[in-house]
């Protein structure tokens, strides 16, 4: 997956974006913490346009929140949150020096290259106890859209979401240490152009193919004769746990 390009679309269309799964998943994120919780020091990994940043501070109102993401134009949508020390930066290549007592992010794990990675990284960054507390798509979203192309095009096809987790490499990647609860949002569309607008971001088609009106029109055939209704699926995981058990970062 092309992380450069995931990042030139979130910035192009970052003036209009809605992200209504997103607002829905980040609220049930932050739901899993039990009201006893309170943390003094967090880092949110991927504000975009600030919707979680928001259910954040308004469940620790008295915390210091740290809320990068790697899209200026984002950073500039979420600023007029008060109170937050935004900053542009990449989940996967940044430093502190500060301890965190929790860090957070909401859908933006499936975007990176290498999280297994990033997971050791955030270790080195989270107090002994510290907790992680994240959401990501699964491998399931959207699979609608990627029969429907299949059926049209009469072979494998590559989508962004074909890169996504699945349940048991979610579980193999994160061990026995956390609580991970699976998702499936479905919503539906008036037209399949109306699908692919909604997440023109992040792209749905196979781009190596060229898909001309004739192709997205039969495309829109086959996916209404297959399921009634142009819908899709949006699948996610919300995972809390600790990582102290992972190996120590190599700080060069």
């Amino acid at each position: 997956m092309d992380k450069k390009d995931i990042v030139k679309r979130f910035s192009r269309f970052a003036s209009s974006y809605k992200g209504d799964v997103q607002r829905i998943i980040g609220e049930m994120l932050i739901g899993m913490l039990n009201s006893k919780e309170d943390f003094s020091l967090i880092l949110e990994i991927g504000c975009g346009n600030g919707a979680t940043t928001r259910f954040i501070k308004e469940r620790f109102s008295n915390a210091k929140i740290v809320s990068l993401d790697i899209s200026e134009k984002m950073v500039m949508l979420a600023k007029d949150i008060t109170d937050i020390s935004f900053i542009v930066a990449d989940g996967e290549r940044f430093w502190f020096k500060e301890r965190f007592d929790i860090i957070i992010s909401n859908l933006v794990f499936q975007w990176f290259s290498n999280l297994k990675d990033s997971l050791i990284l955030y270790k080195s960054i989270l107090r002994e106890d510290g907790i992680l507390l994240f959401s990501i798509f699964g491998y399931n979203t959207l699979w609608e859209l990627r029969e429907a192309s299949r059926e049209l095009l009469k072979s494998d096809i590559k989508t962004k979401s074909s890169y996504f987790l699945k349940k048991e490499e979610l579980i193999e990647m994160l061990g026995d240490k956390f609580t991970i609860k699976e998702n499936f949002i479905e919503k539906s569309y008036t037209s399949i152009m109306d699908l692919l607008y909604s997440i023109r971001y992040a792209g749905g088609l196979d781009e190596r193919y060229i898909w001309t009106k004739g192709m997205i029109k039969k495309l829109d055939s086959i996916y209404r004769n297959r399921f009634k209704e142009i819908r899709a699926t949006y699948h996610t995981f919300l995972c809390k746990g600790k990582i102290g058990y992972l190996p120590s970062p190599i700080i060069s």
